[in-house]
């Protein structure tokens, strides 16, 4: 969902943008960037990694999109908290009562004024 939802945020830039030359997704989830590149085999949910790759394949006519992988570390102080919240969006489709995708940027930046941030403090390490 987060690999659609910047391509969506992408595809509404560049059309309000024609300067954006080039875009870069990261995501930790190696299975959706592995399904949002290559989405033709049976699987679950494969009709959202199909709309995704069809998406970035358009874009990809006007802009350099690159897909990076940022593994995950259990060694991030309150990883667990935001991986936990991740799992229940995924599950509810929801965060706060709001749909997970919005159908714009501006719909986004709308949504964003209402919804609550996790604040995560710095641990000791990270003042320094």
């Amino acid at each position: 969902m987060g690999i659609q939802l910047a391509a969506e945020l992408i595809q509404e830039e560049t059309t309000s943008n024609k300067n954006i030359k080039l875009a870069t997704i990261f995501s930790d989830n190696q299975g959706a960037l592995i399904k949002s590149t290559n989405p033709y085999y049976s699987s679950s949910g494969q009709h959202i990694y199909v709309q995704t790759f069809n998406k970035l394949r358009k874009l990809k006519e006007k802009i350099q999109i690159t897909l990076y992988w940022c593994p995950g570390s259990k060694e991030i102080e309150d990883n667990c908290k935001v991986d936990e919240l991740a799992k229940e969006a995924t599950i509810n489709n929801k965060v706060n009562n709001q749909d997970i995708i919005p159908s714009s940027l501006s719909k986004l930046q709308q949504l964003a004024t209402k919804i609550t941030p996790i604040l995560v403090p710095l641990t000791e390490k990270e003042k320094k």
